[in-house]
């Protein structure tokens, strides 16, 4: 008989990788849902949560070898899948262990059964979709066998997320809270290619109500959760009833002196615009992440983007999108793939310049080197076949042959670089990320410390800008590559970061 569970969330923590910004390690949102759900069963739940406290490898096994669970619950990301297996064999006890989340969901239904029991060998059952509904249940009358027990509850969705348990926000550490105001986006039939959301939550978007929503807000400043991650697919959903709802939301974590991130759509923030939202939004949203893919139309249709393959104009309402933000003292998160397995050397430069030349989005390296990610069960899987069949994943990082040898090359030099100097232009980045988010928490936009924040985006966004352009005309002129005047001129911008950085946490008030 289950009476003690543990939920488990493995991943990166601040502690043991020091230059993550602030705000990206972030609680597994999903396990606070299903522990408020057995607690209320009388069950004895703990969430063991490796990224949002810092814990290493041997922390998560400590804690979980003194609770004794008689069940283990694993959360599974494409990234924690090697990590998450080596953990398991040093526990002292044989426990029950079951594992789900998104990635679980869908690479276990892409194997065969000698796949399955190759790749999830040490665990007892795998559960595919929502938890909430049917887990309890599973639980009361699960028994050990010598297969894994795979549960696929992918249909079995939550209908109304009123719901849902109201979160109290006490069961876990910091001033970083983060709030689930609805699930899903579009739904699987006209999804984009590149996501596993509209796979998860086939039927589309759902949303609790601000009656329900208002309680919890309420919890989170009670608890100290000054800064709150709403981490919604899409926040402000599709209509303008929709957007109404996500107004009042901001307006009540307004009252409360939350401050805000959000993730939503372009065509919503040009709704808000236009409806005269934003100015009010001010001081409250610091951040939006409009998930805008690519700003050559050509190549974001090419990745499955389902707003350019309708919008003949998407790369101009991007560019108004991103501008709305700024004006409005809210920064972007932008969302970006540069490249995938089609892309050509015209759409990357055409690419580059939309970063350089909106918002000094080039300034971050990501942007300029993500690739194309075949998450498995994603419709990318059956877009790009070769690709999808011969990529393997090395570091958390998606590797696969481009079209274009040029291409190939170009990104492979882009590889190099960004592992270079012990990964600078990874911490260039995460430091410029962290500063930005500290210039619009405080809003010091217009005074000198932001200018000298604006100025040196600036410079770091030309650089970048100049030598992605310079590489692209170098590959097609076969000249070999240099990167070394590039690094030096970049570990230069990274001690005026640091100076920076040292200067607006000695001045601003929210850190």
């Amino acid at each position: 008989m289950i009476t003690k569970v543990d939920l488990v969330s493995i991943g990166i923590g601040r502690g043991d990788y020091s230059q993550f910004a602030r705000f990206m390690p972030m609680t597994a949102v999903g396990l606070h849902y299903i522990k408020e759900i057995l607690d209320t069963q009388g069950y004895d739940v703990k969430i063991i949560n490796q990224t949002n406290d810092s814990l290493s490898d041997s922390e998560v096994i400590t804690q979980i070898d003194e609770h004794h669970p008689d069940l283990v619950l694993f959360n599974q990301f494409y990234n924690t899948r090697e990590k998450l297996r080596k953990i398991i064999p040093n526990l002292k006890k044989n426990y029950m262990l079951g594992v789900g989340g998104h990635d679980a969901t869908f690479h276990s239904k892409g194997l065969s059964l000698e796949g399955l029991t190759k790749e999830y060998s040490q665990f007892d059952f795998i559960w595919q979709g929502e938890a909430e509904n049917g887990l309890i249940e599973f639980m009361k009358s699960f028994q050990r066998s010598s297969s894994i027990q795979v549960v696929d509850n992918l249909d079995n969705r939550i209908e109304h997320l009123d719901q849902l348990p109201i979160l109290k926000h006490n069961d876990y550490s910091g001033e970083i809270g983060f709030l689930s105001t609805s699930r899903g986006c579009l739904p699987k039939k006209s999804s984009c290619d590149f996501c596993t959301t509209g796979m998860f939550y086939q039927d589309g978007w759902k949303a609790r109500s601000v009656e329900h929503i208002v309680p919890e807000l309420e919890n989170l400043i009670e608890n100290g959760k000054k800064y709150v991650f709403i981490t919604d697919d899409n926040f402000l959903g599709f209509s303008q009833n929709d957007l109404e709802r996500g107004n009042q939301i901001i307006e009540h974590a307004s009252r409360l002196e939350l401050k805000l991130m959000i993730m939503t759509t372009k065509e919503q923030i040009l709704r808000a615009k236009n409806k005269g939202y934003l100015p009010n939004w001010r001081g409250t949203l610091f951040r939006a992440f409009l998930g805008i893919e690519n700003g050559c139309r050509e190549a974001a249709v090419k990745l499955g983007k389902c707003s350019a393959r309708r919008d003949e104009k998407y790369s101009e309402h991007c560019q108004k999108a991103i501008s709305a933000l700024y004006k409005n003292g809210i920064a972007l998160f932008g969302g970006y793939i540069n490249f995938n397995p089609a892309s050509t050397i015209e759409e990357l430069e055409e690419s580059v310049k939309f970063l350089r030349d909106n918002g000094r989005e080039a300034a971050n390296f990501t942007n300029l080197s993500q690739n194309l990610r075949f998450y498995d069960g994603t419709k990318a899987c059956q877009t790009y076949p070769q690709q999808a069949k011969s990529y393997e994943i090395r570091d958390g990082e998606f590797f696969y042959q481009f079209e274009d040898h040029r291409v190939q090359l170009l990104y492979e030099h882009l590889t190099t670089v960004r592992h270079a100097d012990e990964s600078l232009m990874e911490r260039l980045d995460n430091l410029n990320y962290e500063i930005t988010d500290l210039v619009y928490l405080n809003q010091v936009q217009d005074t000198e410390l932001g200018k000298e924040y604006f100025q040196l985006l600036q410079e770091r966004n030309q650089l970048n800008a100049n030598y992605f352009l310079g590489l692209c005309q170098n590959v097609r002129r076969r000249i070999e590559l240099d990167q070394n005047l590039f690094l030096r001129e970049s570990s230069l911008i990274f001690n005026k970061y640091k100076k920076l950085h040292s200067k607006i946490k000695q001045i601003v008030k929210h850190q």
